[in-house]
């Protein structure tokens, strides 16, 4: 993602919730526990700037994305839920 859309795992968490409508979590984690790192995020600028690369989707469009399919994989025919996806996303690019 673009470093404006690279969020921590409570946001992500409550952007999955909100976007499913149900659901809570509860943060256990040690905060006096040893982490391995406050950052993990990948590293897109070798797509950037070799292959004129950039992301289509910010962080609500790729949890939606996400979520959609999630949502319906169940009981809509998956490959026809793939597709539709495909394509609303080469949509965004036109």
């Amino acid at each position: 993602p673009e470093s404006e859309n690279i969020v921590n795992v409570k946001t992500l968490v409550e952007l999955v919730l909100a976007s499913i409508q149900t659901g809570k979590w509860n943060d256990l984690s040690n905060p006096n526990a040893l982490h391995e790192s406050k950052l993990l995020a990948l590293d897109i600028n070798k797509a950037k700037y070799q292959l004129n690369w950039k992301p289509a989707l910010d962080i609500d469009q790729t949890v939606e994305f996400t979520m959609e399919w999630y949502k319906n994989y169940m009981n809509q025919n998956v490959l026809e839920l793939c597709k539709s996806q495909i394509n609303q996303y080469i949509d965004l690019w036109r």
